[in-house]
């Protein structure tokens, strides 16, 4: 007979078997369980037993037996379900994974809050549903219309936002200064690092080194300035600034050694050789600044010194370091001493610097540069007295002869 069981007949099948029917000998359900009815003899959730009367163990929601949970109650795992899951889960199978979490959070052991307006989040963080007062899910629930500044929402009462719908939503964060016309226009631009219609994409999508780029897309895009090491060359691609650079530094956007150049090279980015005749080059000329002979001189270090000049040195400028040989005298030791200066020892007989003979005349000469001969001005101080002499005579004569006309 139909609802009942044992030899006798004399117990009740299940409520919750279908058309309560159930074995005779063990009180199986023949045609299953309604629904909402659970275990070999369909019973209530939380009860188990041939007839349905034993309670389940603790923190069970169905079971099987005294010793053996089917499933657990919210925030309980374990065949027994005598273990806690983590906090903020409302079902787990063990302490790293919750299928389902508490509203807010996310994440395998639901260890991550959702973002702040969100009331329920897929377990990478996306918003799913929206608490009250925000909407747009794909925004992380970040629009609102609280902020519309007309009831048409037009226009937004914060410069941060954009009128979108009936609702005002943020800037993206990569927009400079925070401020947007729409989802996809920055008023100023992007903050330095990002580009795109929405400030979407990272310059080092470009290239690893890029801090500062332009474009609309990822295929539009280039590099106007690298990090520190670093430039853009002609495919504004970020290359290692040139190895000749002092400390290795460069201008991040055009690549000039901005410290100079290593010793024997020149040019903005120190990639072109000084020419081997050259110490230390201009670095804008290549012109040498020091000779790497010190018997040679000029902006090509192609002009031999004075071999007039000590040790045969000079200056960039070919005048003479160490002074002139002996009985030369000048800058560069061009010229000679007077002939007619004395000479004392093996010394120069004139000044370096003057031409000015240091220990007098040779006999017979004088004055500065000895180029006067004593003989030579007693003669002339007789030719003078004669002359003298013979212009007294004449004026005499003149005289005479007028008074005898």
């Amino acid at each position: 007979m139909g609802g009942y069981r044992d030899t006798n007949c004399t117990h009740n099948c299940s409520e919750g078997c279908i058309n309560k029917l159930c074995r005779q000998n063990d009180a199986v359900c023949t045609l299953g369980c309604k629904p909402g009815y659970s275990s070999a003899y369909c019973c209530q959730p939380g009860m188990v037993g041939w007839s349905c009367e034993i309670n389940c163990p603790t923190n069970c929601a169905t079971c099987t037996s005294l010793t053996e949970c089917q499933t657990c109650k919210e925030a309980f795992y374990g065949s027994q379900c005598n273990q806690i899951c983590p906090e903020m889960c409302k079902t787990c199978t063990s302490p790293f994974y919750c299928p389902a979490c508490k509203n807010g959070y996310s994440g395998d052991s639901c260890q991550r809050r959702c973002p702040e307006n969100c009331f329920t989040c897929n377990n990478d963080g996306t918003c799913l549903t929206c608490k009250d007062g925000f909407s747009r899910p794909d925004t992380n629930c970040q629009c609102s219309g609280t902020l519309c500044s007309s009831p048409e929402c037009t226009s937004c009462a914060n410069s941060t936002y954009y009128a979108e719908g009936s609702t005002c939503c943020p800037c993206n964060i990569n927009c400079k200064h925070g401020t947007c016309t729409s989802a996809y226009q920055c008023t100023d631009g992007c903050e330095d690092g990002f580009f795109g219609p929405k400030c979407e994409f990272q310059c080092t999508q470009i290239n690893k080194e890029c801090s500062v780029c332009s474009g609309d897309s990822l295929e539009s895009s280039f590099c106007n300035t690298c990090i520190n090491g670093y430039y853009p060359d002609t495919n504004r691609t970020c290359v290692q600034c040139s190895r000749f650079c002092a400390e290795g530094q460069c201008n991040s956007s055009n690549g000039h050694c901005e410290k100079g150049c290593k010793d024997g090279y020149w040019n903005p980015k120190c990639d072109r050789i000084c020419s081997e005749k050259c110490g230390v080059c201009d670095l804008n000329s290549g012109n040498c600044l020091t000779c790497s002979m010190a018997s040679v001189f000029g902006a090509n270090c192609d002009m031999p010194c004075s071999n007039t000049c000590n040790n045969a040195s000079c200056h960039m400028n070919g005048t003479c370091k160490s002074g002139c040989i002996s009985d030369y005298f000048g800058p560069s030791c061009e010229q000679s001493c007077p002939t007619n200066c004395a000479r004392s020892g093996n010394g120069t007989r004139c000044s370096h610097a003057t031409g000015l003979c240091l220990f007098g005349c040779n006999e017979g000469f004088k004055g500065e540069g000895c180029m006067e001969s004593k003989n030579n001005s007693y003669l002339i101080s007789l030719i003078n007295r004669f002359i003298l002499l013979y212009l007294s005579e004449f004026k005499q004569f003149v005289l005479i002869y007028a008074l005898f006309e």
